[in-house]
This record gives structure tokens, sequence and C-alpha cells, in this order.
């Protein structure tokens, strides 16, 4: 069983440096940039200098962590297959990735001295329209769900102390192949008409809020599993409306098409769950989270993924 999440206890050295694994991907690039000088990013593809290549399915962690002077107080764990159709096309390659490797590194940081920090998703439910806490069991629908159930159920046998944050939807701050927004986006572009489920609802976050409650979490010594999402529940047909006003106030000329459904129409072999909504009680009995406007944080995609043609988009 995991123990509760406290961050009120002593926090920990603030220059003390954080090693990210998956320091490309929207998660791993927002605790980057809330960590500055202190971020050390590993990535299979590294796109400058001063980040440290590393293949999460093949290489180890240990003569990475080894070779840094100080070492990292805490290793981030923010690679991996997100995708709910990637990982139901590809269950085998994607449990490896998901599972064993996520636990592999987070047994190989406790190991080196750090804290190991994961990833988890408001997939792990079952879509069913309540507020889940942490005290909840997961009921995952969907394969991506199952996999992230099931490093939160096993990490608690490793024996090892860590910090499990569970997601819900994160709304990326540049342009990201992978975001919801962003896929809307490129359909305006390419003058396709815009799949809105009427029934799905989420609790969504901006990436940077992301990164800097996970830096608040982790200076602060939280261990144990805690839900990190947005303050209030939208639904599938708000979130258009705000990428529409968007839209308007950045000038954006093409003329948006849109087909509402409901998420069992959308295609993919599976979908997430309709309603994803993520209780954040805990978080605020223990930090007082700032929270980016939605609308804000929408705008900032827009503009992203508009400029996306002369401009490098994250895989």
């Amino acid at each position: 069983m995991l123990r509760p999440t406290d961050i009120s206890s002593e926090k920990i050295g603030m220059n003390a440096p954080i090693l990210i694994l998956g320091g490309r991907g929207t998660v791993g690039s927002a605790i980057a940039a809330a960590a500055g000088d202190r971020a050390l990013k590993a990535a299979r593809a590294p796109t400058s200098g001063d980040m440290i290549a590393y293949d999460a399915l093949i290489d180890d962690i240990e003569p990475i962590i080894g070779r840094l002077n100080p070492r990292p107080a805490a290793v981030v764990i923010a690679f991996g297959i997100s995708g709910t159709h990637t990982c139901a096309s590809d269950r085998v390659g994607s449990r490896r990735l998901n599972v064993d490797r996520v636990l592999a590194v987070a047994a190989a940081a406790a190991k080196c001295g750090a804290l190991p920090v994961l990833f988890s998703t408001d997939s792990v439910f079952d879509g069913s329209p309540t507020y889940w806490s942490e005290q909840d069991m997961p009921r995952p629908t969907c394969e991506y769900g199952q996999q992230k159930a099931e490093v939160e159920q096993r990490i608690s046998t490793l024996g090892i102390t860590s910090l499990i944050i569970r997601l819900s939807r994160v709304i990326a701050d540049h342009a990201h192949r992978r975001d919801l927004l962003y896929q809307w986006c490129r359909r305006v572009q390419n003058d396709s008409p815009i799949l809105v489920p009427v029934d799905q609802s989420f609790t969504p976050i901006a990436a940077g809020d992301v990164g800097r409650i996970a830096l608040a979490l982790i200076d602060s010594q939280a261990t144990g599993l805690i839900n990190v999402a947005g303050p209030e529940q939208i639904f599938a047909p708000v979130l258009f409306d705000i990428l529409h006003r968007a839209c308007d106030d950045l000038g954006i000329k093409q003329r948006i098409k849109i087909d509402y459904c409901r998420v069992a129409d959308l295609p993919g072999i599976e979908q997430r769950p309709a309603n994803t909504l993520l209780s954040i009680k805990r978080l605020q009995q223990t930090m007082a989270p700032r929270f980016t406007p939605l609308e804000d944080s929408v705008k900032s995609v827009v503009a992203a993924a508009f400029a996306a043609e002369s401009a490098p988009i994250t895989s």
C-alpha cells in the first residue's frame, strides 16, 4: 500500500539536480522548464549538447547516475507510450516500456539513492461520472489504463519509496503531435471536421502547471500516490468552444467544421474512458496550487499548432 502523500515534510536541497528521463516529452520538458538549471534531461534522440543520450528500452541508468556529480535527488521517469491506440495495437511492446522498464528504472533509481518519480493516468478508471480519489480502486477498461494501474500496484511490491503522480489530460504548451488540441488544429488546417464526443469530460491541466506542481512535490519529498489535475470538469464540446474562440482571437480564418459524436464512435482499437475526473482534494490540502486559465492554455496550443509548419514538432 502506498503511504499517503505528505508534502509538508522537510524539503530537500533546492539546488539538488533532477534527472529527467524523457526530457523531450510534454511532461518531462515541463518539469525541466520548472527546474531550470537543476534539470538534467535525457532522451533517446538528444536535441542539444547538454541533453544526455538515453534509450529507455536498453540503457541502464546506474552508469549515468554514477557519472553525475552531485548525484540527482530524484529521477523523473517521464518516458513511455501514452497513445491508447498504440498500446492496444502493440500490447507486448508497449507493456515492455510502460511497465517492465518503468519498474526496473524505478528500482535502479532507488538503489542509487534517488527518489523515483513515476506518472500514471486518469485512464486507470472506467469512465463512471464521478471524481476519482487516490483511495479509489483502479478499474481500467483500456490497455493503456491497465498498464498504468499495474505500475501503481506493483511499485509497492518493490520495497522502495517512490512518488507517483496521476495525471488528467495535460494541455501541452507547444506543438506536440499527440496532444488532443493539436490534433484538432491539424484537422482545421486540413479542412477536416473535428470529432467532438458529447459524452466525454475530463479535468484538464496545463503542462506548465504540471511541471511546477511536480517540482514542488519533489522538493518537499512527497511520496506515495497523488492526483494532479485541473480544478474543474470540462466537457469536450466546451473545450471545442474554447478552441474556436482562440482561433478567432488569433485571427485564424480557416473554417472550422465539427461532427458531434460519442466516445464509442471515435476511431481506434480502444478509447480512453468517457469521464476521467480526478479529485485533487489531497493536493489542495497539502499545497495551494495555482492553475493557468484554460483559455490561456488553449490559445498557446493553437498558436503553436498553426506556427508548426515553420517550427519543429515534438514527437
